[in-house]
């Protein structure tokens, strides 16, 4: 797997036996704590922060679940989540859309 930011994988031994879990988030405010979670539980994390990122991790290592957010930068989620339903053997999918509890509306 590359070795850049926009796709990192976490893994070592004792994570890869709950299933592989994709978060495609561009902000690291969310995805570095949601991927250390998950990789505390037991899962093997992909991170993709970008929609065509995500695409490719998908096409190359087929995840069980995908955590995807709606707004990402060079392909949105909808997008993403069109182009997933065209193939059979897609994974299942979490769609979020939020905002940080200190934003501004």
């Amino acid at each position: 797997m590359e070795n850049d930011s926009s796709s990192r994988e976490v893994t070592d031994t004792a994570a890869v036996a709950n299933g592989r879990v994709l978060i495609v988030e561009d902000d690291p405010e969310i995805l570095e704590p949601l991927a250390y979670s998950l990789y505390k539980e037991g899962y093997t994390v992909l991170r993709a922060e970008d929609g065509l990122t995500a695409c490719s991790v998908i096409g190359n290592e087929k995840p069980d679940l995908i955590l995807l957010d709606i707004m990402l930068p060079n392909l949105d989620g909808w997008e993403v989540c069109k182009l997933l339903r065209q193939h059979p053997d897609k994974a299942n999918l979490l769609v979020r859309e939020g905002r940080k509890l200190n934003s501004t509306i």
